[in-house]
């Protein structure tokens, strides 16, 4: 089984050799991005509309990545694919990738549907009424979310390299996985520490770049942007204010979009190297 190193160096090494056919579909998933975030500072701020964003933005990426996956395992296997034939494939397995995606999303957003205290307090509800509430909702929502991320790890790369059905591609993701799960699941983690440690490495000097250029007028709000990034990065409840905010904002999410590609490659090669364990199929 192929240790992480390799698998995130030949990962570069893929992107770096496609990097042109990377960059139309990394700026395409920017662009989208960019107005999803524009589009949501317009329409309103609350609770509703922040995670209505969030959705949106999980259920984007999530397609995108579906795209990536469909063009790594072809630059994988050493094949020719143009981007049409990239976008042909992916549209020919768009619905049943886009329904389980929407119910995937939603799922890993459920703990957001939590009451807030002020919530709480208005309707009379108690603390130990509350705690009561968030244990029923985790008790039921926490198999479903631990359940679908597990078997999510592989389903992308199924149905769309194998094009089998959604039901067929549950079972195959967790065929994959059945006993090496702590293993595939060591891989992931550390695949998404990676690109954290990245994308925080670029959008600091970047910021740092800004503070030399005369953008901030103190220390504190040089440290102000920087929390206000992480809250993106988290959660939608940030709403930039200033023309620094809306730069960094932008940049930021072109840093997502550029990264993206490193974990969709990263996940086809794990996909192939699981398959070449079960079935000896490379």
């Amino acid at each position: 089984m192929m240790h992480f190193t390799e698998i995130v160096d030949t990962a570069f090494s893929l992107y770096r050799r496609h990097f042109r056919i990377f960059f139309w579909l990394t700026t395409f998933y920017f662009v989208f991005d960019i107005l999803i975030v524009i589009g949501f500072h317009f329409i309103g701020n609350g609770k509703v509309f922040d995670l209505m964003e969030q959705i949106t933005n999980s259920l984007l990426y999530t397609l995108m990545c579906g795209l990536m996956i469909i063009l790594a395992s072809e630059i994988y296997l050493s094949q020719q694919i143009t981007l049409r034939q990239v976008i042909q494939r992916f549209l020919e397995r768009i619905y049943p990738y886009l329904c389980c995606s929407i119910i995937y999303v939603v799922t890993l957003h459920l703990p957001q549907l939590l009451p807030e205290s002020e919530t709480v307090t208005s309707i009379g509800l108690t603390s130990i009424s509350l705690i009561l509430i968030i244990l029923v909702v985790y008790i039921f929502s926490g198999p479903i979310i631990f359940y679908l991320i597990i078997n999510w790890i592989f389903y992308g790369p199924v149905l769309m390299i194998e094009n089998t059905t959604a039901m067929h591609a549950f079972s195959r993701s967790r065929y994959l996985i059945h006993g090496m799960w702590w293993r595939t699941f060591w891989k992931v983690f550390q695949l998404l520490i990676f690109m954290l440690v990245i994308y925080f490495i670029i959008l600091l000097s970047f910021v740092i770049l800004l503070q030399l250029l005369g953008f901030f007028q103190s220390e504190t709000s040089f440290w102000e942007v920087i929390q206000k990034q992480l809250r993106l990065l988290i959660t939608s409840e940030y709403t930039p204010t200033s023309v620094t905010d809306w730069i960094t904002t932008i940049f930021s999410t072109a840093i997502n979009a550029w990264i993206t590609p490193i974990y969709a490659i990263s996940i086809t090669i794990l996909y192939f190297n699981h398959r070449s364990q079960k079935e000896n199929i490379m």
